[in-house]
């Protein structure tokens, strides 16, 4: 460490504030530790420079949202293998032998005559 600096050198050492291993040493020749207050010229970049990586944070996010909405979507029951007509057949034919008395399935299976046995009252679609 400097101490006793007097004269010239002592205004010179303060004049340049040098760096001592971590430490500042002023025209007094006070050490001062490298955690000063940082310029207000220094913290008005910073907070730039934070609102600049902000904005393209929420611009990215907002990205990624419009792309995720504008995707198609994959409805369930769209593109399913029952969509034959065999298919649907076979589940009629499966769910009139569990459930003989439901009449809308008479219906779709085009067995229009049983369904109005079972009820002559049913109004036909």
């Amino acid at each position: 460490m400097v101490s006793g600096t007097t004269g010239t050198t002592g205004a010179l050492l303060g004049s340049c504030a040098c760096v001592l291993s971590g430490f500042i040493l002023n025209i007094n020749g006070f050490l001062y530790t490298m955690s000063r207050p940082v310029p207000k010229k220094r913290k008005r970049i910073y907070i730039e420079l934070i609102m600049c990586f902000a904005v393209l944070l929420i611009l990215a996010i907002t990205s990624l949202n419009i792309a995720s909405w504008l995707a198609p979507k994959d409805v369930l029951g769209s593109s399913t293998e029952n969509d034959n007509v065999n298919a649907t057949e076979e589940f009629w034919a499966d769910f009139l032998i569990t459930h003989p008395s439901y009449i809308p399935g008479w219906i779709e299976t085009g067995r229009d005559d049983i369904a109005n046995s079972l009820d002559p009252n049913y109004i036909m679609p």
